[in-house]
């Protein structure tokens, strides 16, 4: 029997590096990798500021990786050209609700560090894409991240077999996730029973009990970044669509 192929997509900032860690503690697979290998790292920091190192790793690499676990899914028709989708593969999307997820950008906007001032300028200013990134050279807005990623979660489910994750119900019950993707995909547990990560997958002192704390019980709404006026300027500019595919409300001001 042909060993099963599982590639993670997910933003940045939305629990895509503890879903990689469950997976790859629990379940018998391969995970496709989708960040760069060390070796381009090491090569990177001796150019500092040269993202298109990473870019082009990942553009050559594409048929044996699928790319960059951040970017925009290709086109189901597009990766239906590459052999490693013809057998065996399957997909798993990692969705954060978006006002936590923005406020998280905030706070760690990776590439994109050029953006100052207050959330509401953050919120309104245009995004600069790497080339890995596989959208378009500007995102208008950083909603639009949002909106455009998870549209392509939802193109890529209609063709191939893949289960769009929230965040939120991983950190509910992570078991319950990982038993759903074994019995969807038919995969084999790796140990006798179900086993968490529960130290801080970004190295920092917060674990897996702070995290659900305060994303399940949405402390992040404390923030003082997240005015009234931050809320509308989100609220205009999210897809209503795929608001209620995933199961968030809008926050009513």
């Amino acid at each position: 029997m042909k060993t099963s192929r599982l590639k993670i997509y997910g933003e940045r900032n939305t629990g895509s590096i503890y879903l990689s860690e469950l997976v790859e503690l629990n379940i018998n697979t391969i995970l496709l990798s989708g960040v760069a290998p060390r070796w381009v790292m090491i090569l990177q920091g001796l150019m500092p500021g040269k993202e298109y190192i990473r870019d082009v790793y990942f553009n050559y690499s594409f048929g044996s990786n699928l790319g960059w676990k951040h970017s925009t899914v290709k086109d189901t028709e597009e990766l239906k050209r590459f052999d490693i989708c013809s057998d065996n593969i399957f997909f798993l999307t990692i969705t954060k609700n978006p006002y936590s997820w923005l406020l998280s950008m905030f706070k760690r906007p990776y590439h994109n560090y050029r953006v100052k001032g207050s959330f509401e300028n953050f919120l309104l200013s245009p995004w600069k894409t790497v080339k890995r990134e596989n959208s378009e050279k500007v995102f208008k807005n950083p909603v639009e991240i949002w909106n455009q990623k998870n549209r392509s979660y939802l193109k890529l489910k209609s063709k191939f077999p893949t289960l769009t994750l929230k965040y939120e119900d991983l950190l509910a019950n992570p078991e319950k996730i990982i038993a759903k993707m074994q019995k969807e995909f038919s995969l084999s547990p790796k140990l006798d029973s179900f086993s968490n990560v529960k130290e801080s997958t970004k190295g920092d002192k917060k674990d897996f009990a702070f995290y659900q704390g305060y994303y399940l019980k949405e402390r992040w709404r404390e923030n003082s970044d997240l005015t009234i006026d931050s809320i509308k300027i989100i609220n205009e500019l999210l897809d209503d669509e795929l608001l209620a595919y995933y199961g968030y409300n809008k926050i009513l001001i």
